[in-house]
C-alpha cells in the first residue's frame, strides 16, 4: 500500500476507531492481511482482546470466543471451530 493511500485510510479510521491517525498507520503497516483459519489455540488471546475492547466501549457487548464457529463449505452449516 503506498504511504499516501495508507496515510488517508488511516485519518477516515481515526473517528471511527477513536485512535489518532499515527498509530493506526503504524498497526496497518504492520498487519497482515493473509486469511487464515482460526483455530481454537488461539481462543485465550482473543478473548483476552475482545474483553479490552469491551473494557474500552469499542464493543457493543462481551464476545465469548469459545462459541466461535466456521462455516462447513461442504456440509452447507457453521459448526464449532474443531470440528
Amino acid at each position: 500500500m503506498g504511504a499516501r493511500l495508507a496515510a488517508r485510510r488511516a485519518r477516515l479510521l481515526a473517528p471511527v476507531w477513536g485512535l489518532d491517525a499515527a498509530t493506526i498507520e503504524r498497526a496497518n503497516a504492520r498487519r497482515s492481511y493473509a486469511a487464515r483459519p482460526v483455530e481454537a489455540v488461539n481462543f485465550d488471546e482473543q478473548q483476552k482482546i475482545a474483553d479490552t475492547f469491551l473494557a474500552a466501549s469499542r464493543l457493543p457487548a462481551a464476545v465469548d470466543t469459545s462459541r466461535a464457529q466456521r462455516r462447513d463449505f461442504n456440509a452447507k452449516r457453521a459448526v464449532a471451530i474443531g470440528a
